[in-house]
């Protein structure tokens, strides 16, 4: 499969649903089975694989530094001291930004994806952050909102969705 293909399809004609195959090769079958498939354009999928609750990520916990993609630092981390606490909502976020944040010496909150900004404003962060997750941005309006009533009053990042998340709400 041209990999670099299907992206360029997919960037000039948008979401689409699609089905690949080493088992079934009649194309009117594979036809049939994506259009089978439900549509994700549109929808809010960010709210279904967010934390139901908050949490503080755990920064004593060797298991959440069991998965360290880099060779060099494999075996004991020596964790700096937190001084800042970051507030990072969660569309679907990966531990291995948990892992990093934490590494840069900030406590982590983690809370649910619909947190509202006065909720997340109570928690008194240093800065917030908005995770990647899947899915269409545009459903996504409860983030956007909050977004709006944060901005200018705590710094605010993303990567993924969640800067496209900043982008849609400014």
């Amino acid at each position: 499969i041209d990999t670099r293909a299907v992206v360029r399809h997919l960037r000039t004609r948008g979401v689409m649903r699609g089905v690949i195959s080493s088992l079934e090769t009649d194309a009117e079958k594979l036809v049939a089975k994506a259009r089978s498939i439900p549509k994700i354009d549109g929808a809010d999928l960010a709210k279904g694989v967010s934390t139901k609750t908050l949490y503080e990520w755990d920064r004593e916990d060797a298991c959440n530094f069991n998965e360290d993609p880099l060779p060099q630092s494999r075996g004991a981390v020596e964790l700096p001291a937190p001084e800042l606490h970051v507030v990072a909502y969660d569309f679907g976020i990966k531990h291995n930004i948990l892992r990093m944040l934490t590494r840069q010496g900030c406590r982590v909150t983690v809370v649910p994806a619909e947190t509202t900004a006065d909720d997340v404003l109570a928690l008194n962060p240093d800065g917030i952050f908005l995770s990647n997750g899947p899915g269409d941005p545009e459903p996504v309006t409860y983030a956007q909102e909050s977004m709006r009533k944060l901005a200018g009053r705590k710094p605010i990042f993303g990567i993924c969705l969640g800067h496209q998340l900043i982008g849609l709400a400014l």
